[in-house]
């Protein structure tokens, strides 16, 4: 069971609260990383990759009143592709990806689920 710090609204999916989480490092088992929520993106592109398909690549959506994409990777969570529907809860952490000399916001997903299957 993953603990959640906090339900981040996405207006704060950005690079500044990225930069400023770098401030409470070091993380480590005495202080761990913070792991956030969200119900409010949503799921454009998600696929399998990594040399067995084991992993998922996403591409979230923000929504009004300025949509834009952000990247995500879910390690380990392909069994849960067949599960996902149009609204999910996505449990996350923030991280950097710089691929092909571009880098970006990403978010580490820790686990995602239908938000129906989410408690109330």
């Amino acid at each position: 069971r993953l603990n959640v710090d906090a339900w981040l609204d996405q207006q704060w999916l950005t690079e500044d609260t990225y930069h400023d989480l770098l401030q409470l490092r070091p993380f480590g088992p005495q202080h761990r990383e913070p792991i956030f929520a969200s119900r409010q993106l949503l799921i454009k592109e998600a696929r399998p990759v990594g040399r067995n398909g084991e992993h998922i690549k996403f591409k979230f959506e923000t929504g009004a009143p300025h949509p834009r994409w952000i990247d995500g990777i879910g390690f380990s969570l392909a069994p849960r592709l067949r599960q996902l529907g149009p609204e999910n809860e996505i449990i996350f952490s923030l991280d950097m990806n710089t691929f092909n000399g571009r880098t970006a916001l990403q978010l580490s997903v820790k686990d995602i689920r239908p938000s129906s299957c989410a408690p109330a």
